[in-house]
C-alpha cells in the first residue's frame, strides 16, 4: 500500500468496522474535486472586508424597538413579574417572581393581552400564596 500512487498528494485513513477481529487501519488514495481553470471561474466582486478596500458603514438595525420598549415599561410597572419581549418569537413573556406551586410563565402577542393574563394568573394562584401582601424583594 505504501507504493500506491497518490492523487494530489493525500491519503485518507479508513477505520475497520466496530467489532472487527482485525482492528487495523487501511489507507486509501482520495480523489480531489476538479479545480476550475481561470476561464471557468466566476468573476467575483471584492468583499466588504477585503484587504485594501475602503470599509463600508453598515447601519445597525433595532428590531421591534417599540415592542421592546413596551415590555421594558411593563416590567417597571409590575413588581411581581419579569417582563420581556422575545425577538425570535415576537411575543411578550412574563415570569412570576412570587412563590407559586410551579414556575409560572405567561405569554401573549400584545401587551394588553399579557397584562390580562398576568391578572388572571394572580387571581388564580392567590389562594396558594402565603397571606402576606408584600411582594418578595429582589
Amino acid at each position: 500500500m505504501d507504493n500506491a500512487p497518490l492523487i494530489s498528494g493525500t491519503r485518507k485513513a479508513i477505520a475497520a468496522p466496530y467489532g472487527s477481529p482485525n482492528r487495523t487501519l487501511e489507507v486509501r488514495p482520495v480523489a480531489h474535486p476538479i479545480v476550475p481553470t481561470p476561464e471557468r471561474q466566476p468573476r467575483r466582486r471584492a468583499a466588504r472586508h477585503t484587504r485594501g478596500q475602503a470599509p463600508i458603514h453598515v447601519r445597525r438595525r433595532t428590531w421591534d424597538a417599540h415592542k421592546r420598549h413596551a415590555a421594558a415599561l411593563l416590567d417597571l410597572l409590575e413588581p411581581g413579574w419579569v417582563v420581556f419581549y422575545g425577538l425570535g418569537s415576537r411575543r411578550f413573556f412574563a415570569v412570576a417572581t412570587w412563590p407559586a406551586p410551579h414556575p409560572l410563565i405567561v405569554s401573549a402577542t400584545e401587551v394588553e393581552e399579557l397584562r390580562d393574563l398576568m391578572r388572571e394568573a394572580e387571581f388564580t394562584y392567590a389562594a396558594d400564596l402565603p397571606h402576606s401582601r408584600e411582594w418578595p424583594q429582589p
